[in-house]
């Protein structure tokens, strides 16, 4: 997941606006920890918090394989 992220950063054009991730609201506070003792400084969001008229345009997905459970998030 880590290493997803770092890509899909390393993707982004200079110059656009900075990517944030957007996840649920139930695991956003977990994956903004992971991040951040990660050393990665990226603004995570969930559904719950965008506005109704708010414009996404994804730059990238980051997914974890199918039945993991490997406890990245705790």
């Amino acid at each position: 997941m880590l290493s997803q992220i770092r890509q899909v950063l390393s993707n982004a054009e200079p110059g656009q606006t900075r990517p944030i991730l957007l996840t649920s609201m139930d695991v956003r506070r977990f994956v903004r920890g992971f991040l951040t003792r990660n050393g990665v400084d990226l603004a995570v969001l969930s559904y719950q918090d965008l506005a109704s008229d708010f414009t996404i345009r994804p730059a990238g997905s980051v997914t974890l394989p199918h039945g993991s459970n490997s406890g990245l998030l705790e």
